[in-house]
């Protein structure tokens, strides 16, 4: 490790551009849907390109499309190198529930969780259907929800506060992380994993993110503003958004637009990323 070579976040940001260039090169060749999502599409809309504190990428797939993709990355693995796909299906060390196409020349050195292999990475989302009521919709996600994050607590590798504040959810997040270092990583994604296409996409009427939630927020979309799609700059490249991604990103972020206070203006992951 005393020789390698630490990336800087610009080098971090251009990397997972380019990732991002042959999952849209793919994606575009093969007839995939794909969306920026979460940080990214906020950067293509406020910044034009990356929000300049963050340091990964983000997009968001409908699930037959995402399975489709998935596949196509399994069936081509060595043509795609050094682009590799991490998911909890054939990496048994990957400690998320979501999938990350990685470039693999690169080693991503976490704070508080095993080494896997990867290096710079773009984030892939799903996005599933839910049916057409909105409280069975909010029920499925606080579910989900909740298996990420035991899913996430127990490839951590000691308890630590993280982003969480205030001492009584830090008392409660103790006893959650124990428990989920006792059931294990292996546990809950099975769990996760059976809320999987429960509901057809194209006749649902709410769809979300159940691979990955979030427990901080719930966020039911209307499928009906994915249906269209936009071309957006990001970093000087077009790239697929939602043609309605005002509504995408008030129901994720409220006030997108506004900059959060300059304290809050630094990356979210807690890891280093060296030249191999």
């Amino acid at each position: 490790m005393s020789n390698d070579i630490e990336l800087s976040l610009k080098e971090i940001q251009m990397s997972s551009l380019e990732i991002l260039k042959k999952i849209a090169e793919i994606c575009d060749s093969e007839g995939f849907t794909y969306y920026l999502a979460y940080g990214t599409l906020i950067g293509a809309v406020r910044h034009k390109g990356f929000i300049p504190w963050d340091d990964d990428l983000d997009i968001m797939m409908p699930r037959k499309d995402y399975d489709k993709f998935i596949r196509y990355f399994r069936n081509n693995a060595d043509k795609l190198y050094p682009f590799k796909l991490f998911d909890y299906d054939i990496n048994k060390d990957y400690p998320y529930g979501l999938s990350r196409i990685s470039d693999v020349r690169f080693r991503m050195v976490p704070e508080n969780e095993k080494e896997c292999g990867m290096g710079t990475f773009v984030d892939i989302y799903v996005l599933d259907g839910l049916g057409n009521d909105y409280k069975t919709a909010y029920s499925y996600q606080k579910k989900t929800a909740a298996l990420a994050s035991l899913v996430f607590l127990s490839t951590r590798k000691s308890f630590a506060r993280d982003n969480t504040k205030g001492n009584l959810k830090m008392l409660f997040k103790f006893f959650v992380f124990i428990y989920a270092k006792i059931m294990g990583k292996d546990y809950f994604l099975k769990k996760l994993k059976k809320y999987e296409n429960k509901f057809d996409f194209d006749n649902s009427e709410y769809i979300a993110n159940n691979q990955w939630a979030s427990v901080a927020k719930i966020v039911i979309y209307k499928r009906k503003i994915f249906e269209s799609v936009s071309e957006m700059s990001f970093e000087n490249l077009k790239f697929k958004v939602p043609t309605n991604y005002h509504e995408v990103l008030n129901a994720s972020y409220g006030d997108y637009m506004k900059l959060p206070p300059e304290k809050d203006r630094k990356a979210q992951h807690f890891y280093k990323i060296y030249k191999r």
